[in-house]
C-alpha cells in the first residue's frame, strides 16, 4: 500500500503546521512522492477507529485511492492506466503530534500516519472515473512500480485532497488549532466511524 502527496495546496499547508514552514520544496515538482503505509490498517467504511494513546492532535485525511487490478513492474506511462481496476474513497487517520516528532529524525512517518485507513468498496471502474482535480493526477501507477512490482490488490492513495482535505492544512494556513474530525464524502461514497481509545501497552506505547 502506497500513499502519495499529489496536491500542492496540501503540501503547502502541512509544511506550515507540521513541517519547518518552508513552503513547497522544489523536489516535490521533480517526481511523484509517496511512502509505504500499513495495509493491515485498512478498515471498513463504518468501522470504529482507535486513537493512539497520548495523541491530542488526531486528524483525518480525505483521499481518493486507486486499486491495482493487474500485476506490473516498471510499467510505461502509456500503459499505466491499464493496471487500474477501480477507484474508492480513503480516509487516512493521522496523529499530527506523533507525526511531527517522527519527521524530525528524517524517517517515517511511522505511527504518526497510517493508523487506520477507512475505505469503501470500489466506487467505479476506471473507464467511468471522472478527471480528478489537482496539479498531479491519480493514479501514479508508473511511479509506484518503478523498479519494483505493483500487484493486483495493491492500493495507491492520492494523498490528501488540497483545500480543506484535512485539519492540519487549515492549522498551517490559519496559524491556530481548531475544528474536529468528522465523516467525509465525495462522489465515491461516504465513510464515517466513531473514534475510540486505543489499547495502552505496559511500556507506554500503543497498540491500535
Amino acid at each position: 500500500m502506497r500513499d502519495f502527496v499529489a496536491f500542492e495546496e496540501h503540501v503547502e499547508g502541512i509544511a506550515a503546521s507540521v513541517g519547518a514552514g518552508a513552503g513547497v520544496p522544489p523536489e516535490w515538482y521533480q517526481a511523484p512522492t509517496f511512502y509505504f503505509t500499513n495495509p493491515y490498517a485498512l478498515i471498513g467504511a463504518f468501522d470504529d477507529a482507535p486513537v493512539p494513546d497520548g495523541s491530542r492532535r488526531l486528524d483525518f485525511e480525505l483521499e481518493v485511492a486507486a486499486v491495482i487490478g493487474r500485476n506490473g513492474a516498471s510499467v510505461p506511462a502509456e500503459r499505466a492506466a491499464d493496471h487500474i481496476f477501480g477507484y474508492t474513497i480513503l480516509n487516512d487517520w493521522s496523529a499530527r503530534d506523533l507525526q511531527a516528532r517522527e519527521m524530525k529524525v528524517m524517517l517515517g512517518p511511522g505511527q504518526g500516519q497510517g493508523l487506520r485507513h477507512h475505505s469503501r468498496p470500489l466506487a467505479g471502474h476506471r473507464g467511468r472515473a471522472r478527471a480528478l482535480p489537482g496539479r498531479r493526477r491519480l493514479p501514479r501507477a508508473r511511479a509506484a512500480g518503478r523498479g519494483t512490482w505493483v500487484r493486483a490488490g495493491d492500493v495507491l492513495g492520492s494523498g490528501t485532497c488540497g483545500n480543506d482535505g484535512c485539519l492540519a492544512e487549515l492549522w498551517g494556513r490559519r496559524g491556530e488549532l481548531g475544528g474536529r474530525p468528522s465523516k467525509s464524502k465525495s462522489g465515491s461514497g461516504l465513510v464515517s466511524g466513531a473514534l475510540v481509545a486505543g489499547d495502552t501497552l505496559d511500556d507506554g506505547g500503543v497498540f491500535c
